[in-house]
């Protein structure tokens, strides 16, 4: 379309400097400040407002600032700079600095068209970040304009936090609740899912018969799917196996778009069910539905090379081998396991019997007992006597049906694997088939008193032995978590845990609360220096917890290790801050099941994880402990005949996982080569950011420059602010001032994950941005004002004639084939010896080491504006130089796309197999600082 301006130029309009946008045409020019922020981007109308081309001024040199002024802008501009130009394009707006292993995802992703792609990464990776990544990118290209994320309803608010903090994106939380709201904030007309363009929606909302077409007809163009396998369909038999089929039921409907990206995320793509596999990945190319159980050997490269197309899978120890070259040492922390053992004695051991007997009679009789109801006691029973209270009472008298209640098809948190299949799903006990009859309705109430007796005293040699570790584990500066199994049990904690440890935060969270009131209640515990976490399963898979904790006891064992592999991997995973992470389980020793549970499967998958560094797949063997147990209560079974059914059939199950987990090495090996042709992109992108002291340096050098004042924090790592220094405009759009006073006195930072402040500070954070956005827009300014100088100057033993750093802006637009071409801007310096009419250039390596130049005494003001003018009116011969320096660049950039766009693109494909890049404007000189040798 014919426009007026070429995109990349400057105009003039409202009293303010605009660069033209590609979007622009001959009537409406589409423009974003000079020396703003890209979210103040308008459109002018030329036929009411006047509009002219406008030139960049040179650095006024009549007030040069200082050594710290120049560097001040230098990193001003850099923060400031939200448009790269490589072909990692959404690297300038991240809140943090990717490992490389987490950039896969993103390259293996940029070379398919639509994404139909399966990042199923080891738990703890950090595959939200991963997938933000892929969001970011595809946006920043401008090849998707809206996104939803169908996730778990206890991990939904995460989500939000993670766009908006990892990569500077802001998502509209859908969940049962929130949706009316949303919707009444729609302009007239406009559906929901299209009136907010990123939105994170509970699969509760999906489940719903009237919201489930609506999210079909309205679905965005592109679907991230979090904890994909619940929305896989196999031959197991599964009580839940309806709401999967309806999940995948969803995705079938929305893969029919064939432009439609879709991004399937999960720890556990193989469960051993082939055909719940096939039905995943069967989702992102048809070919796949048909995929073998086995794909070694050379007949089956063609299909291994084409599932490692659709599929990036790695475990820890492939990112120890593959990965430490480009990063360091794994961010993984070390894990250290410990089984603890209490023993029942006492009141506690004759309850249990007296239980195990009154069961026994009633299964012998026949009193309408179901064998849930037998297992749910028994499990109470081994949870807490506060869990086996409740569950007596409620078998005894069991309530009345509510009429208008829904029934409960599957946990709350949607995690099917949350919960072992030899319980209903949720906390409560089965209900009884029939009312009790008189006398044993008698026994259990007179059970569930003594019960609740052993719950109020201090005897419980369960609870001792966890008292006992929480003490050691705080005293050694962990910050634990207690997992355990019933909503009682978890209260029981709590209140035992208080009044046990004084002074040290203790909060028990369960699935009784809202989904998104789940995180904030365990956030809150961080204002405590010592914390102990309660909680049951509905934070046991999904959600980080890591920078707030670092130890995990699971208090119920469980029939099924994985869950605990989920729960430790609260912990254990990318961003922990501790070197060394604790995790244990407690057990009965001498206890009817935990025993053979634990001979059969714990012993034997630690010597597992052990030697394959990750822990093993161990088949859901709930059912089998289950019948045992019911068994057992009837006198029909020995313990001898249950170890050897386990074993065989978790040897059975072992073998199916050696071939999953042969399959997944060798389509990790194919993915591995893009970090082999993609390195160089990656450190090019990093360097774009700055560099990851690059906001604590701009927040603190511009705190000292502005007069903020500034002091170390209570918690190490953290800084006090008072924001009274602050301009204005900055406290105001940071909501730190209100009408006539200051709203907030003072307040914390932190530039680390790890720590816990206020706010924590990162590239792209508000404040960060802010900051930036006033110094380079005061300093650009006709006359400059602030803290930051265009011009300046040093003197400095780092060289041994009169040297100068210049900053220059290039603008590049870039055609990749999608509806408008992309604007990106990049900073170069270019450096020389001797004056501007005569220059000899710097290398790169020189201009690098220059950057650090401390400065070692001062100059006189007149000789720094004579030398400074000399240089700016030197400066024809550098815009050549500039001019040469952006050809090569945009060159380098074009071979960069092309090179991340190899793969021929499918028929249809709106992208460009070659894409371009080309220069657009002259370069800008932003700001040169001179360097004065000592003598």
């Amino acid at each position: 379309m014919k426009t007026l301006y070429s995109p990349g130029t400057m105009v003039r309009a409202r009293d303010r400097d605009w660069i033209v946008l590609p979007e622009s045409t001959e009537d409406v020019v589409r423009v974003r400040p000079a020396d703003g922020r890209p979210e103040e981007s308008t459109e002018l109308l030329v036929a009411l407002e006047p509009v002219t081309e406008a030139r960049f001024s040179p650095p006024d040199v009549s007030a040069p600032g200082d050594h710290h002024a120049t560097a001040l802008l230098r990193d001003a501009l850099v923060a400031g700079q939200t448009t790269g130009a490589g072909p990692l394009r959404g690297f300038a707006r991240l809140g943090f600095t990717p490992r490389a292993y987490q950039l896969v995802p993103l390259l293996v992703a940029l070379r398919m068209d639509p994404v139909r792609l399966l990042l199923a990464d080891d738990v703890g990776l950090g595959k939200t970040a991963e997938a933000a990544l892929i969001v970011r990118e595809l946006l920043d290209r401008g090849e998707i304009d809206r996104v939803a994320v169908l996730c778990p309803p206890v991990v939904a608010a995460q989500w939000v936090h993670e766009f908006k903090d990892k990569v500077g994106l802001e998502a509209a939380l859908v969940l049962p609740h929130t949706i009316r709201r949303l919707e009444r904030d729609c302009p007239r007309g406009v559906p929901l899912f299209e009136h907010y363009p990123i939105t994170v929606v509970s699969t509760e909302f999906i489940k719903n018969k009237d919201r489930y077409q609506q999210f079909v007809e309205q679905a965005p163009g592109f679907i991230v799917v979090d904890e994909a396998h619940g929305f896989a369909v196999g031959g197991n038999k599964r009580n839940v196996q309806t709401q999967s089929h309806r999940r995948n039921d969803l995705l079938t409907e929305l893969a029919k778009d064939s432009n439609r990206h879709l991004l399937l995320v999960t720890a556990t793509p193989h469960s051993g069910d082939p055909v719940a596999f096939r039905s995943l990945v069967g989702l992102l190319n048809k070919e796949l539905a048909d995929i073998p159980d086995v794909l070694s050997g050379d007949a089956n490269e063609k299909t291994r090379q084409l599932l490692a197309q659709h599929m990036v899978q790695r475990r820890r120890g492939d990112i120890r081998d593959h990965f430490t070259k480009l990063d360091g040492d794994p961010p993984f922390p070390k894990r250290t396991e410990e089984m603890l053992r209490y023993k029942l004695k006492g009141d506690h051991l004759n309850f249990l019997r007296d239980l195990q007997a009154v069961l026994r009679q009633a299964r012998h009789d026949g009193e309408g007992w179901s064998y849930y109801g037998v297992l749910s006691l028994l499990r109470a029973a081994a949870s807490s006597p506060a869990a086996v209270a409740e569950a007596l009472r409620f078998q005894a008298v069991p309530p009345p049906p509510d009429p208008d209640a829904v029934p409960e098809t599957e946990p709350d948190t949607g995690h099917d694997d949350l919960f072992d299949r030899a319980d209903p799903p949720g906390d409560a006990p089965a209900i009884p088939t029939e009312a009790a009859p008189e006398t044993l309705k008698q026994q259990l109430l007179a059970l569930a008193e003594r019960a609740q007796e052993l719950a109020q005293g201090n005897t419980d040699p369960k609870f001792k032995v966890l008292k006992d570790t929480v003490s050691q584990l705080l005293s050694q500066g962990y910050q634990p978590i207690v997992f355990c199994r019933y909503l009682k049990t978890a209260s029981y904690l709590e209140l035992k845990l208080t009044e046990a440890f004084p002074g040290v935060g203790v909060k028990a969270v369960t699935g009784a609360e809202p989904p998104e009131e789940r995180m904030k209640e365990a956030t809150k515990l961080g204002n405590s220096d010592k914390r102990v976490l309660v909680a049951t399963p509905c934070l046991a898979e999904g959600v980080n917890l890591q920078h707030l904790f670092s130890a995990v006891i699971i208090y119920d064992l469980s029939w099924n290790p994985n869950n605990h592999e989920q729960a430790f991997g609260r912990v254990d995973r990318f961003g922990q801050t501790k070197p060394e992470v604790r995790v244990a389980v407690v057990a009965g020793d001498g206890h009817p099941v935990d025993d053979h549970v634990l001979r059969v499967l714990y012993d034997k998958n630690a010597i597992l994880r052990e030697s394959l560094g990750v822990s093993h797949f161990v088949p859901d063997l709930s059912d089998m402990v289950g019948n045992f147990l019911d068994r057992e209560i009837k006198g029909e079974t020995q313990p001898e005949m249950f170890e050897t059914e386990l074993r065989l059939t978790w040897s059975d199950a072992r073998d199916r996982e050696n071939r999953v987990r042969t399959l997944f090495a060798q389509v990790s090996q194919e993915t591995m080569k893009y970090l082999e042709v993609f390195a160089s992109e990656i450190v090019q992108a990093r360097a774009a950011l700055g560099g990851t002291d690059l906001p604590e340096r701009l927040f603190t050098a511009a705190c000292t420059a502005l007069g903020v004042q500034i002091a170390k924090g209570a918690v190490p790592g953290t800084l006090s602010v008072r924001p009274q220094g602050m301009p204005v405009p900055v406290r105001e759009d940071l909501g730190l001032l209100g009408p006539g006073q200051t709203v907030v006195d003072s307040f914390t930072v932190a530039f680390d994950e790890g720590k816990h402040a206020d706010h924590r500070l990162h590239r792209t954070h508000d404040m960060v941005q802010r900051l930036a956005s006033d110094l380079a827009e005061r300093a650009l300014a006709t006359p400059p004002s602030g803290a930051a100088r265009r011009a300046g100057a040093i003197v400095t033993s780092s060289v041994q004639t009169l040297t100068t750093l210049f900053q220059w802006r290039i603008r590049f637009e870039i055609n990749t084939g999608t509806s408008h071409p992309l604007l990106a801007e990049e900073i170069a310096t270019l450096g020389c010896r001797g004056f501007a009419d005569n220059p000899e250039w710097l290398t790169p390596a020189e201009v690098d080491t220059l950057l650090k130049a401390e400065p070692r005494g001062n100059i006189n003001p007149d000789l720094a504006r004579k030398m400074l003018a000399r240089q700016v009116l030197g400066s024809a011969q550098l815009t050549n130089r500039a001019a040469e320096l952006a050809t090569s660049r945009g060159n380098a950039l074009q071979e960069a796309h092309r090179r991340v766009r190899q793969a021929a693109p499918r028929a249809g494909s709106r992208r460009s197999s070659k894409p371009e890049v080309s220069v657009r404007g002259t370069p800008e000189l932003l700001a040169l600082t001179l360097y004065f040798p000592v003598n």
